[in-house]
């Protein structure tokens, strides 16, 4: 059961590719010092698309994607990034202000109790979508597609800690 939701959460991962094509949507909060070495890791401005490239060719070449196939993942990845989205930015408010009340040196733990509350609704919310989105990738792909892809998912689930082969 454990490598069974290990894997489904791989497979979850590897699914979430086409968000790396999106620009990422905290880039633009982070100083000025991490952007230079984000950037100097070529997942910047300097190397825009590098990282999305390989991980884009890596998964066409294990699935056998075609390139029609392809190119409506890629638009379907920065669709699903979009829509998920204004969730993932409520869960970093939450988890910002869950912070903020911790550490205050009297924090009220009805409010704390609520702020935790809100974020496993929204942590709810976006599994959710993630479960639609998978669903909607997963119409792009043949039967044997579908079948490497969650073998690729369990190989990855083998080599995460816990996982008793890692």
């Amino acid at each position: 059961m454990k490598k069974s939701m290990i894997a489904a959460l791989s497979l979850g991962l590897l699914c979430s590719f086409g968000t790396l094509q999106a620009k990422d949507f905290d880039q633009a909060k982070r100083p000025v010092a991490r952007q230079t070495a984000h950037a100097a890791q070529g997942s910047g401005e300097s190397g825009k698309g590098m990282v999305r490239s390989d991980r884009s060719i890596g998964m066409k070449e294990s699935l056998g994607l075609s390139d029609s196939q392809q190119s409506r993942i890629e638009a379907m990845g920065k669709r699903q990034f979009q829509q998920t989205l204004p969730q993932r930015q409520e869960i970093l408010r939450l988890q910002k202000a869950l912070v903020l009340e911790s550490l205050k040196g009297n924090s009220d733990r009805k409010k704390l109790a609520m702020l935790s509350e809100m974020i496993g609704k929204q942590h709810a919310k976006l599994a959710y979508q993630e479960s639609r989105n998978l669903k909607e990738f997963a119409s792009l792909l043949s039967r044997s597609q579908i079948v490497r892809l969650l073998n690729m998912g369990e190989k990855q689930a083998d080599t995460l800690p816990g996982s008793g082969r890692g």
